[in-house]
């Protein structure tokens, strides 16, 4: 659809010569005119309304797009920080199996004795 507007003129198919005629012809011109006018305006409305639209859509695909590819980098970080904590989890489970129960019961009695120490000092102060 092309953006020049087309403008009808009324073309009258008798000629008269009564004052009459020729006013109502006038008047039939200007309304065609101001039909035309009203529709190139509401065309233009729409135009802009169209244009607008697509810009919205189209900032719309984009957002979306960036945000694929952050969701993309997050589970690529997630997968990793997890391959990450479980090998130290199992370094951590080893190490523990290594050790034995000495140490854990010799860090069991230590936070006993800090319990009892914190119950008495606050019984006398």
């Amino acid at each position: 659809m092309s953006s020049y507007p087309i403008k009808r003129q009324y073309q009258p198919q008798f000629q008269s010569n009564s004052k009459h005629s020729n006013s109502s012809t006038l008047k039939q011109s200007v309304d065609y005119d101001e039909e035309d006018k009203y529709r190139n305006k509401s065309t233009q409305n729409l135009f802009s309304k169209v244009n607008m639209l697509k810009e919205v859509s189209i900032s719309i695909g984009e957002e979306i797009r960036d945000q694929n590819q952050f969701l993309q980098a997050m589970g690529q970080d997630y997968e990793s920080t997890s391959m990450v904590l479980s090998a130290r989890m199992s370094q951590f489970y080893k190490m523990a199996k290594k050790q034995g129960c000495g140490q854990m019961l010799l860090l069991l009695l230590f936070c006993i004795i800090v319990l009892i120490f914190v119950y008495i000092f606050k019984k006398v102060f």
